[in-house]
């Protein structure tokens, strides 16, 4: 019989984490001198042991402190014990210490594995695990596993087999982990999982990573009655990604899912492994094609990794590099190059994925694609000169170089704009450039104006440079009123004393039925835009410049314009909001389907219609009173845009 007056134990409830370890282990796992226990009764295994409880029991995700150890702590300890350099000093029984760790790791991702949804992170730390490339195991590659697990495994069949080709590297503590994962049920768990319907490219990515790590020791006959339907699955649902998925962040997962079936299709499925790389290649295409940026990006670091895997001296049992012959094969012959020329060039890191590429097929570049390439240097070009002469103390030369080659005629009318954007930049530095070389430009312009020579963007210099002289002058000023003058001048043959600059450039139908100045120039910019550049600049130079338009020349003007409609549309005398409607409520029936039409279809024109659309009955034509409240209109509708892209 018992003595009554003996204290009684204390119970330990197995479900509660143990946080003073954690905060222990916490201090020496992100100390600069950092210092990870490794036995099973000091602070990580009691962690992975108290974790796996609460795993076994479908509690480890909603323990806070649980999901900190996983997610964070036991991460970074893997991540120093297996592949720190410090792994080759180490004495045996830390090795040996190391190695009971991860058969503990090992029981906390099999018991995980029992509920959904997948676990990322356990996933990848188990790779990290299971890769013979990592320090650990290739400091322990020719270790022995002494477990007789003939008689611990179900019909005594190991799930690893030894490579023939590689007799003297036995990673026997590897092995020993696959079947203990085995033992515990982690294959069986993944089988289930992978056959289920409920699976996207992050849950099925994270669960072959694993295994396609250690795809050179697994029993070959085994695995494949274990792996084969999921794999016909996982190969079906890259097949079926539709154009929504593209522009999902987690598509970048399918990179590693392919990346991982390949590993295991060397050793498994060798037959299917050059389908397996046009199933890769056909999917980066595929992204690279897509109207999102995210598809895109993803399409290009998918390349820009082919390449890498490709080109690398480094020989690697964790990678499945795809033949250079057949990635240039590729390249060629689908225009990869020149599609992701088309793309968002204006981009960084976009332009350094093209620069790998343009590296990696050298002298194999098409005329086409040297051409987009040399239009893409052109304009950094323009910027860079620019830059110097804003940088220049004196910018004589870079605005006279800019001024030339804002006038060659084989330049494209974006490149010329752009070399008068950066020529007017310079200008507009009142530090550096002085009012008398401004109004030398001013007459210049006025001169090119007048012969008929790049009037459209000479036009707009002329506008813009004429307001900064305005906005910089402290005293009254007459350079306008000169400007103008100049400008009546060039318009005709000297004798047209009030006549404006519009009217000699769109004269009345009646005194010149054909207009020769404009059939010569609209071959760069439709009519709308010259006539609005010219009102626009007969507007402010009337304003500023303290003149006024007779009556007559005011007629003149509305003739012109009514009596040809053709050259510009009346769009100066009707109003821009004329046959559109004007929204008075927001929340307007089919606007959801406007959104899905802006997000998802794959025509870059109907998308360019919808998304103008979307602006007008958000901005451009809302009622007065919407518009009043500006700022929360704006914030509206930029929360929905964030919600819409999530």
């Amino acid at each position: 019989m018992e003595d009554a007056t003996e204290t009684p134990q204390e119970e330990v409830n197995p479900y509660e984490f143990p946080v003073t370890n954690l905060y222990e282990l916490e201090g020496r796992v992100f100390a600069e001198h950092w210092s990870i226990p490794y036995k099973k009764e000091e602070s990580l295994g009691k962690c992975l042991i108290s974790a796996a409880n609460l795993a076994e029991a479908g509690l480890m995700d909603n323990d806070e402190n649980c999901t900190r150890f996983v997610e964070r702590v036991m991460t970074e300890s893997f991540q120093k014990l297996l592949t720190s350099n410090a792994v080759h000093r180490w004495s045996t029984d830390i090795q040996e210490g190391i190695y009971n760790m991860l058969q503990l790791l090992v029981d906390l991702v099999a018991a995980r594995l029992q509920h959904m949804p997948v676990h990322l992170t356990l996933m990848d730390v188990l790779a990290m695990a299971l890769n013979p490339d990592c320090e650990f195991q290739y400091k322990n590659k020719s270790r022995r596993d002494r477990t007789a697990w003939e008689e611990k495994l179900e019909d005594g069949v190991l799930y690893t087999a030894a490579p023939a080709n590689r007799t003297d590297q036995l990673y026997g503590w590897l092995t020993g982990l696959v079947n203990r994962f085995a033992m515990k049920g982690g294959f069986e768990h993944i089988r289930r999982i992978l056959e289920s319907d409920d699976l996207d490219a992050p849950s099925i990515a994270a669960l072959m990573k694993p295994l396609g790590m250690c795809s050179e020791y697994l029993n070959v006959e085994l695995v494949r009655k274990i792996l084969t339907m999921g794999m016909e699955k996982s190969i079906n649902y890259v097949k079926n990604l539709e154009e929504k998925d593209f522009k999902e962040k987690k598509v970048g997962s399918v990179s590693d899912l392919l990346t991982s079936m390949k590993l295991l299709c060397i050793h498994i499925w060798p037959t299917d492994t050059v389908s397996l790389d046009n199933l890769r290649l056909d999917v980066a295409l595929r992204m690279l094609k897509s109207p999102h940026f995210n598809a895109k990006m993803n399409s290009l670091k998918e390349v820009a990794k082919l390449i890498e895997d490709a080109t690398s001296v480094k020989n690697s049992r964790t990678k499945s590099p795809i033949p250079v012959e057949t990635i240039q094969a590729w390249l060629l012959e689908n225009r990869v190059l020149s599609i992701a020329l088309e793309g968002n060039i204006d981009q960084a890191q976009y332009c350094d994925k093209i620069k790998g590429i343009v590296d990696f097929l050298g002298t194999d570049l098409s005329s086409d694609e040297l051409t987009s390439i040399w239009k893409m240097q052109a304009k950094k070009l323009l910027n860079l000169i620019g830059k110097i002469g804003r940088d220049a103390k004196i910018p004589k030369t870079t605005n006279q170089l800019l001024w030339d080659l804002s006038h060659l005629p084989a330049l494209s009318t974006h490149l010329i704009e752009l070399a008068m954007e950066e020529h007017l930049a310079i200008l507009n530095d009142s530090y550096t450039v002085k009012d008398q070389v401004k109004r030398n430009y001013l007459s210049k312009c006025v001169d090119d104006i007048k012969k008929g020579v790049c009037v459209l963007p000479t036009l707009k210099q002329l506008h813009q440079l004429s307001k900064n002289i305005l906005k910089h002058s402290h005293k009254q000023d007459k350079s306008l009123v000169k400007c103008h003058k100049q400008a009546l001048m060039s318009c005709g043959d000297g004798q047209l004393e009030q006549t404006t600059l519009v009217d000699a450039r769109y004269p009345h139908s009646e005194f010149s039925p054909v207009i020769p100045v404009l059939s010569i120039l609209t071959c760069r910019s439709c009519p709308v835009q010259y006539v609005s550049s010219h009102l626009s600049f007969l507007q402010y130079v009337l304003q500023d410049g303290v003149l006024y338009l007779p009556w007559n020349r005011a007629r003149e003007i509305w003739s012109t314009l009514v009596a040809a409609p053709e050259a510009c549309t009346l769009h100066w005398a009707v109003k821009v909001s004329f046959g559109a409607v004007i929204v008075e409520k927001t929340d307007l029936l089919g606007l959801d389907f406007l959104w899905q039409l802006c997000l998802n279809t794959p025509d870059e024109t109907i998308a360019s219609l919808a998304i103008q659309l979307l602006l007008n009955v958000s901005y451009t034509n809302l009622a007065s009173r919407l518009k009043k409240d500006a700022i929360n209109l704006h914030k509206k509708f930029i929360h929905e845009c964030k919600t819409r892209l999530e």
